[in-house]
């Protein structure tokens, strides 16, 4: 008869892996900055109008899902550094958990962008429109910078996207 072994509760499971550090996390997203600037420039250089970014946003977000939901679990960047993102469980994600987290990681450098780009656009004699372009630039400035921050100080390696989905970043198992 088969015996059955206990594995543990959760955290248990979760203490078990090896998180992946700040700077392998960096190196991943550098990389992957790297094969998404070249691609952007490539579009870039042929669709002249002025959406384009915001359309290329989209598509790097949904890929950036794709992958990470993929057998793979993880973007180019992991790939090549050997790492994937899974559940606090080290299960692979579901596409829909995946976008939320590729989403919200996009959206607060997409925002602050946005509202930089429109503070310098406003004729400063829009006080209101000035003040909350500062305040947007001020929560949605610092957030990705904290929300990366928290990687390097969270016992999980955890960034804020990571705590919101449930999900930490790992070296694969060899």
């Amino acid at each position: 008869m088969e015996e059955i072994k206990d594995i543990g509760t959760s955290s248990e499971i979760a203490n078990a892996f090896t998180y992946a550090s700040f700077g392998e996390r960096f190196c991943a997203g550098f990389i992957d900055s790297v094969i998404m600037g070249v691609f952007a420039f490539g579009i870039g250089k042929f669709a002249h109008v002025s959406w384009i970014k915001e359309v290329m946003e989209v598509i790097f977000t949904i890929a950036i899902a794709f992958f990470i939901s993929s057998h793979y679990q993880g973007t180019p960047g992991k790939i090549i550094l050997g790492l994937k993102t899974t559940n606090v469980d080290g299960e692979k994600i579901c596409f829909l958990r995946a976008l939320g987290r590729s989403a919200f990681y996009s959206l607060s450098y997409f925002v602050y962008i946005s509202l930089g780009l429109m503070l310098f656009a406003v004729k400063f004699q829009d006080y209101i429109l000035m003040i909350i372009s500062l305040l947007g630039m001020i929560v949605f400035g610092v957030m990705p910078i904290v929300g990366y921050l928290m990687i390097a100080f969270s016992k999980r390696k955890q960034g804020l996207h990571d705590k919101i989905f449930g999900t930490i970043v790992i070296r694969k198992q060899i």
